[in-house]
Parts: structure tokens; C-alpha cells; sequence
């Protein structure tokens, strides 16, 4: 989103290759997680149909599917047949659909997976909230976007890692405040306001454009036009509007 002075990138090439290294390391770490991610749901979908087949087994066991009910009144009617009553929903039903549902609320948006712009529009305000609001940067990078996430900001590398390093220093000195977000054809854009808490080096504030396209469920690119507020314009017209 917002870009250091490029002169303070590490140029020598012993930490250029750890650098490296380690941006290959976290990229296995985000597979292998989605993986673990997946193999989990698939745990929890079928772990609460087997459970049930398990108790409906034991409950067939028990005798006939109908209970004979004795009237006391000597007629016809003296025994009715009352249906059995279901097997009751037990702490073990409840906690199998539990881990049903927690991964696909853990579940990482990257790899890529089909979605709708309104979907897409509910994926990208929780990357937001999760970047900007909770200010939990790594897990709004390692679980939105996508490890070969390009980045057009001239002073930003592409990839997560630089990234996460970049933003996370600016997003924990800064306050930011929301005007506009929009979702379709696959790019959101983001228009807010940033109050800088180094009144020295940013005596007013920084408005923001941030665009992303997005690929299904996946954040891929970025761009970004940022303007610094001046302390006296000229322009009657409202500079923040919505």
C-alpha cells in the first residue's frame, strides 16, 4: 500500500540470499497450512455423518421402531403403538459439527477458488478489517493473498514477504479511516484516509486509493495512488466526501 525509501532495501548479496530463503520457506508454510486446512474440512464433513450412522445403529438395536403402550381400558385399543423418539443430539454430535464449520472459517482464501462479487466483496472487507482495524498483518497476507502477489508501488518489492515487512511498520504508526470500497470484475478498491501518529514527518494526512484484483477468492496485484493533504488549499470543494 504505501512504500519506504527504496535506499533503505539490504543490498549486499549475503542478505539478499537469506531473504530469499526465507521468502521460500514462508511460501512452503502457506501450502502446506492450506493443505492442513483442507484435510481438516474434510474431517469435520464426514465425522458427524459417520457419528450419526453410529447412533442411529445402536438405536435400531434397542428393539422395534414403535414403543406398545398399554392403555389400561379393556378394548380394541387397549395397546397403541407409539413411534420411537429420535436419538438425542448428544456433546459429541455437537462437537463434530463444530469441527464441521472451524475450518471453513480458518480456511485460508489462497489457493485461488471460484467466487462471486458479492462473495468477493465479503472476502475483501475482511481482508481489510483484518490489515487495517485488527492490524494483524501476517494473517491477512498468508491467508488473502497469494504468494506471487505482484506489487506496483515502485518502492515495494513484489511478493508477501516484503510486503508484510513494509506495511506492517507503517500500519502500526497510523490510524485509518474508511470512505468508499467497491467490488467487480475482480478488482476492489479501497479510498481511505491515513492520520500518521509522526506529526513531525506528516503534519497533516494522507489520502489513499488502493486497487487489487483479485482472482476468484485470492488477492494478486495491487496498485496505489496516495496524496498528502496540504495545510492550506485553495479548492472550496470537499476533499473527503462520500
Amino acid at each position: 500500500m504505501f512504500g519506504p525509501n527504496p535506499t533503505t532495501h539490504p543490498s549486499s548479496i549475503l542478505s539478499r540470499f537469506f531473504q530469499e530463503e526465507l521468502k521460500k520457506r514462508r511460501a512452503s508454510d502457506h501450502w502446506i497450512r492450506s493443505g492442513l486446512f483442507l484435510l481438516i474440512g474434510a474431517i469435520g464433513m464426514v465425522g458427524p455423518a459417520l457419528l450419526y450412522q453410529k447412533i442411529a445403529r445402536r438405536h435400531r438395536q434397542r428393539g422395534p421402531s414403535h414403543e406398545i403402550m398399554d392403555t389400561g381400558h379393556p378394548s380394541l385399543f387397549a395397546a397403541i403403538k407409539t413411534p420411537r423418539r429420535a436419538p438425542p443430539i448428544t456433546i459429541n454430535m455437537k462437537l463434530a459439527l463444530l469441527f464441521a464449520i472451524l475450518p471453513v472459517t480458518l480456511a485460508a482464501w489462497c489457493p485461488p477458488k471460484p467466487a462471486n462479487s458479492c462473495e468477493q466483496k465479503q472476502i475483501f472487507d475482511l481482508f481489510v478489517r483484518r490489515l487495517l482495524i485488527e492490524k494483524d498483518v501476517e494473517t491477512a497476507y498468508y491467508e488473502h493473498v497469494h504468494p506471487d502477489y505482484v506489487q506496483h508501488n515502485p518502492t515495494v518489492l513484489s511478493g508477501i514477504e516484503n510486503n508484510i515487512a513494509v506495511v506492517g511498520d507503517i500500519v502500526k504508526h497510523a490510524n485509518f479511516t474508511f470512505y468508499h470500497t467497491s467490488v467487480g470484475n475482480d478488482i476492489a478498491l479501497l479510498h481511505h484516509r491515513v492520520d500518521w501518529e509522526d506529526k513531525a514527518r506528516h503534519p497533516t494526512y494522507t489520502m489513499a486509493a488502493d486497487i487489487f484484483r483479485m482472482d476468484g477468492t485470492c488477492i494478486m496485484e495491487h496498485w496505489d495512488c496516495l496524496m498528502e493533504a496540504p495545510e492550506y488549499g485553495i479548492n472550496p470543494v470537499p476533499w473527503i466526501s462520500k
